[in-house]
Order: structure tokens, then sequence, then C-alpha cells
């Protein structure tokens, strides 16, 4: 195995794929042809198709086990859809168009679409609104429950990036550091410059855990001059009701499951989402209530300075820090690491120098997703330590001798990439026994719900 020793290195852990059994293959491919309009059966005629050069009607239908007025009737609808050409003999023979001319020919047909929808939107609002639709209609009151980090903080994000009058958000700690690593703090910021008259307000416990990023965030409100974004300190309970929500003009969203907690329990994140305004002024008066009752930002963290023991907690914004960093930490380890890495990752992503580790007698424990491009990687990888597979989990972390913990940004679904070892641009590290203590009860906890690797061809 290749491991880097430098931020920008060779590869590393599990980024060498690995082919799956045919079927699990053909299923995603499958899949993907039905996103590209075709339905199942066409979608299997064509990967039949595609497996040779030329065929008849007739042997194809062999192949795919389909009969052949079936199979002739699904070619001629390939052939309508540009995926198969066919020769003018009797009888026919017929080839499957390349899939990356496909891919290149749909991508140029929806963007195609998308311009001349461009170009029509605004007579297509003129005729709507020519038809003399009733305006004065009291809106519908809708209520939409959404799962998934992913889907969560993209309407979260959208919220604040539409807010005209206010946008108040009450969250736990560890929802403070999930909400930088969903850069939705970099979109308070931004909306914040762009329309000075939208007032923002932060309720949150300001602990040990998350003192580093708020007085990272005050930083740049001070130097931006911003005077719309204020924040205060409240205990907020982390699996307390109602103990994270997040109102914008007349919406509301409230997490179901709290940040942090979908964590622990291997949960995707699930919120609800509504534009009531019995709900939304319910909220806005508890909002008002706790901000009312709840100490100043600065006042806090006077307070933590006085109390804090001599630990450190900082968030690393430069790659090359950060893996110093983590390599003097590494360099010390002298009894065990754990670490985890999501599934949009990988335990490359992780940067630890395995066999090194191992040789020195260092106990290594890994927890990662793995699927047919990393199974092969991962079996190699457990010649170095103990790995086991854990699903349902969004969250890249390393704890040395439970003393030094490092928290990595998890990458968007969009990013997801098996063979681009990325070191990363911002880390959250702390050496704190309040954090380090809970995190390393928490991966044990993990490493117990986790199951061993499947066998090959499992």
């Amino acid at each position: 195995m290749n491991l880097p020793t430098s931020p920008d290195g060779q590869r590393n852990g599990l980024y060498m794929g690995t082919q799956g059994s045919r079927e699990q293959l053909e299923t995603l491919i499958v899949d993907d042809l039905k996103g590209l309009g075709l339905t199942e059966r066409e979608s299997e005629v064509y990967i039949g198709l595609s497996r040779r050069k030329v065929m008849k009607a007739g042997d194809l239908s062999r192949q795919v086990r389909l009969h052949k007025a079936q199979v002739y009737h699904i070619l001629k609808s390939l052939e309508d859809k540009g995926l198969v050409d066919s020769t003018l003999e009797v009888p026919a023979r017929f080839t499957a168009v390349p899939l990356e001319k496909v891919l290149s020919l749909s991508i140029k047909a929806r963007i195609e679409d998308a311009k001349h929808l461009e170009k029509s939107r605004d007579e297509v609002l003129s005729r709507w609104r020519s038809m003399g639709s009733d305006t004065s209609t009291i809106p519908l009151e809708r209520f939409q429950i959404m799962s998934g980090r992913s889907n969560v903080y993209a309407r979260i994000l959208q919220m604040i990036d539409d807010a005209n009058e206010e946008v108040a958000i009450l969250t736990t700690a560890q929802g403070v550091i999930q909400s930088y690593e969903a850069e939705v703090h970099d979109a308070v910021l931004r909306r914040a410059k762009r329309n000075k008259r939208v007032r923002f307000r932060l309720l949150t416990s300001v602990t040990e855990q998350n003192v580093a990023i708020v007085r990272q965030d005050l930083d740049e409100i001070r130097m931006s001059g911003l005077c719309n974004i204020d924040g205060r300190h409240v205990e907020v309970e982390e699996a307390g009701f109602l103990s994270s929500f997040v109102l914008k003009d007349d919406e509301a969203l409230v997490f179901v499951t709290p940040p942090g907690i979908a964590i622990t329990h291997g949960q995707e994140e699930t919120a609800l989402w509504t534009n009531s305004s019995s709900v939304t002024h319910i909220l806005k008066m508890l909002f008002q209530r706790l901000w009312h009752d709840a100490m100043d930002k600065d006042e806090r963290l006077r307070q933590i300075d006085s109390e804090a023991p001599a630990h450190e907690t900082i968030v690393i914004k430069d790659s090359k820090t950060a893996f110093e960093r983590l390599n003097g930490a590494l360099a010390s380890a002298r009894e065990e690491i754990i670490g985890v890495t999501d599934p949009n990752g990988s335990v490359g992503a992780l940067e630890l120098p395995f066999e090194e580790l191992c040789q020195r007698g260092i106990s290594l424990r890994i927890m990662t997703a793995t699927d047919e491009t990393n199974h092969e990687a991962t079996i190699q990888l457990a010649k170095y330590c103990k790995v086991r597979c854990v699903n349902s989990i969004r969250m890249r972390a390393i704890l040395i001798d439970k003393q030094y913990l490092f928290q990595l940004r998890s990458a968007p679904d969009s990013d997801m990439t098996h063979d681009i070892p990325v070191f990363p641009d911002s880390m959250f590290y702390t050496n704190d026994p309040t954090y380090t203590d809970g995190f390393n009860m928490m991966l044990n906890e993990l490493w117990n719900m986790s199951h061993d690797l499947p066998r090959s061809g499992q």
C-alpha cells in the first residue's frame, strides 16, 4: 500500500477500486440508465447489446431471456432514443451506441432544454398572469418532513439566502460544529453583508467543544463591521425537545433528531419544515423568551477563559498546519488509535501511516463503509489493523490515545470520490477531556455496534 507523507502525497488507504460481482454492477448500471430516461427492460436490452458488437434480435432475445417480439419493440424504442443503430439487411442486425456518446448527447440536450426554458421564462409567466388568477387567496399552510443531513441543511441554506427580515437559530453545542461543517456560518455572513436590513440572532450553548468556532465567527463579524448579527449563550440540552430550530420570516424548521444525537445513534437527521403561521408564532415566542434570559456572548467567553484548564480546542483552516498537527500526534502515539469515516470518503482520507503504526505496536481500529469500489483495499488494510463496517455514519474523526481528537469536515454527496485522497482544508482539534472522553465512549459504542468485514464474494 502506498501511503502519503504530506497533504499532497501519494495514494493511501481504500482508494484502490475493485470490481464487484456482475449482478451488483448490472444493478447499478441499470439505475444509471433509468436516470437517463430508460425503462428497466430497455436498460437490460441495452446492456446485453453492449456486450457484443453486432447482434440479431433473435440472438439478443435469448441472451436477455425475453420474447423476440418484445425485444424488437424495445430495440425500436432505443433506436428512436438514439441509443441503438440498425442495419438495412433482413433480418436486421443491431449495435449499441457507445455510452460515452449517449451521455454527451443527453447532457447537451438537457443544457439546450434549460437554455430554452430560461429564454421563454418571462413569456410563460406573462401568459400565466394574464389568466387573472386570484392572488388574494390565503396561502396554504404546508408541512414537510425531510431526512438526511444534506437535505436538511440545503433547506436551511435556502432559508438564510431568502430571508428578508430576520433569521433566528437555536441549536446545541454540537449543532454549532455541525452547522459550521455544513457552511451555514458562511451563508449567514454572505447574506448579512448583502442585505444589512436582515437581522440574524443565534442562541446556543457556548462550551469548550465549540468555543473555537464561536471565537472565529466573532472575529470575522468584527472584521466585516457587521451590526446585524448577534449571539447569546443559553444552556441547551443535546437531546432536549425543541433544542434545535431555525426561524426565517414566516417559516420554521425544527430538528426532530437534534444535531449530534443522530450521529451517536447511527440515525439520519430528520427535520420538519413549515410555513404555518401558528407554529412559527409559538416558536418565535419561545425564542424571544430564551433570548431575554440568555447570557451575553462576550460575558460567556470571559467566563470560559477564567474557568478553562490548560487544554487546547481549535479549528485549523489550512491543510499544511492540519497535517503537521496530525502527524505530530501520530508520532507521539503510544497505545491506540480509533478512527471512523463516512460513506462519501474512505479511510485514505484519514491519512494514517497504517504499516508504520502497526510496526510500533500501536493498536489500530478503523470503522468505514465498504462497497465494491473499496472492498479489496479494505481487506488489505485489515493486515495492519482491525477494520469493521459501519453504516449510516456522517463523520470523519481520529482519536489518538484517548487524548487527541481530530475531526475532519465531511464531504458533501456531490463530492464523493474514491480515487483522489484529499487532506482536509479545515479540521477541528481538541485535547480537552470534557470532549475527548465523551467522543471515546461514542466511538467505542459505534465499534460495538459495527460488524466484521464481509468475506470476498458476499
